[in-house]
């Protein structure tokens, strides 16, 4: 069983950890679970090259 410290310091953290919140950070999360592109919505993460991928 916690103490009520302890929970109090769980709830402060807590406030802190609630994912990205801008749209960089948002896309940038976007590609976390990206495997083979297989079913992708995008065809090119942001680390590719259009010229690149076309020439592929």
């Amino acid at each position: 069983m916690s103490t009520q410290v302890q929970t109090n310091a769980n709830q402060q953290n807590a406030q802190k950890s609630t994912g990205p919140r801008t749209a960089e950070g948002k896309a940038a999360v976007a590609q976390n679970a990206l495997k083979h592109g297989l079913f992708a919505v995008e065809d090119l993460t942001s680390a590719e090259n259009q010229a690149d991928f076309e020439l592929l």
